[in-house]
């Protein structure tokens, strides 16, 4: 399959299906790749992922005998989109990996309806200058490394009204397009909002790395700072 280059979609709220509410309500926030040759939805023959038939001849009687659901979505890989999870929430992912284990297997895909999720290009380079060099660490214990193009949630130390205030920055690595886990990289940082870090940075500071959730997933170290505003005076 020609998949649709770049592109992603954003899960915006809770997808039905067989699966538990507390397990279905994970994949929100999420952005998934597309497994698809377009970005525009299509309409599919669906199986519920615990009810589903387990041989392909019983599947084409499904569809023989109209005995499956009609959706109107985007494909996305299974295994790819259990992955992803995993390193927000494992309990979920393993969720998935002991109820439904054939979505572990290629050529399985989940369906997310038009009305639970959207199209999310994925990030390009910013024109402007990088607001950082640091060197990022992903940590080892992740099922999936990180691309260029990384757009995740940044704790540089900030504080408001006594909880930890995330500073989101795109990230470009330098030497390489894809850093796995346990690997160490060079990269630039385009802060979201450089403002907050305003006087705040040196060469040498410490931050985390975070992707929608409290879980670091990768540490950094400022090598250095680009932006003169961000500099700290001393």
């Amino acid at each position: 399959m020609n998949l649709c280059d770049n592109v992603s979609i954003l899960i915006t709220s809770t997808p039905p299906g067989e699966a538990p509410l507390w397990v279905r309500q994970t994949w929100v926030g999420l952005s998934l790749p597309l497994a698809q040759t377009c970005s525009h939805a299509h309409t599919h023959h669906t199986f519920g992922v615990l009810t589903r038939p387990r041989t392909r001849v019983g599947q084409w009687f499904a569809r023989m005998f109209r005995r499956t659901a009609r959706g109107s979505g985007y494909l996305v890989e299974a295994q790819a989109a259990i992955h992803l999870l995993a390193d927000v929430d494992p309990v979920a992912a393993n969720w998935w990996r002991e109820h439904a284990p054939h979505l572990m297997q290629p050529g399985q895909y989940f369906l997310f309806q038009v009305g639970v999720a959207q199209l999310a290009p994925r990030r390009t380079r910013p024109p402007s200058p990088p607001d950082l060099l640091a060197d990022i660490t992903l940590v080892s214990g992740l099922v999936r490394g990180r691309r260029s193009g990384w757009r995740p949630n940044n704790d540089f130390g900030l504080k408001h009204l006594g909880h930890t205030m995330f500073n989101d920055a795109h990230i470009e690595f330098l030497d390489c397009q894809e850093v796995q886990p346990g690997q160490s990289a060079r990269a630039e940082l385009w802060f979201l909002a450089p403002d907050l870090q305003a006087g705040r940075l040196r060469p040498g500071f410490e931050f985390t790395v975070h992707d929608g959730s409290p879980i670091v997933v990768a540490h950094g170290v400022v090598i250095s700072v680009l932006r003169q505003e961000l500099l700290a005076s001393n």
